[in-house]
């Protein structure tokens, strides 16, 4: 068996992947075929909880050629609106990792604000990828949101989520005045 094409693919594309397939093949060549695929399994799952733990986040600028967002980092070109940051967060919301999406949207808003001369006054996250949210993530999430309108005085709209994601924020929402 030539395994030398796709161990070169999955060395060029992805580590973590090429990582969990070495590991299954050794553990299924050293410990056998049954404990060898529950090793890959755990590995796989680990990977997964990681990604889950620690999800990419992005500001997003727009990019008039694809006519889509695109992370500024890997395309510095790509367009901003002055005052408003566009902001992606890669995962589901959940109890591991709500406290990330605070933490990595300040730093976000802190690196925008330095680099803009305007302050961010409204933020839009990209929630594409959040697909799901747990319920000890809604309070916490919650909590957040208000903190950021409150204290920073930013408004804060979300993009592109799932109909439970919508249904979970617009309790958040703050009362329109009248």
């Amino acid at each position: 068996i030539d395994f030398s094409k796709p161990l070169e693919q999955l060395r060029r594309r992805k580590f973590l992947d090429l990582a969990t397939w070495v590991i299954t093949w050794l553990s299924v060549l050293f410990l056998g075929s049954a404990i060898g695929v529950f090793v890959g399994i755990v590995v796989s799952i680990s990977i997964v909880l990681l990604h889950l733990a620690e999800p990419a986040t992005h500001v997003l600028g727009y990019e008039a050629e694809t006519q889509q967002f695109v992370a500024l980092a890997s395309d510095p070109d790509a367009n901003t609106i002055p005052g408003v940051m566009v902001w992606s967060f890669g995962a589901p919301l959940c109890f591991v990792n709500v406290h990330k999406f605070r933490a990595s949207l300040e730093r976000a808003l802190q690196r925008a604000e330095a680099d803009s001369d305007e302050p961010i006054h409204t933020v839009v996250v990209d929630g594409g990828k959040m697909t799901a949210i747990d319920l000890p993530s809604e309070a916490i999430l919650a909590q957040q949101l208000n903190g950021l309108r409150k204290y920073r005085n930013v408004a804060i709209v979300f993009a592109d989520v799932s109909d439970e994601i919508e249904e979970v924020l617009r309790k958040f929402e703050p009362p329109v005045p009248t």
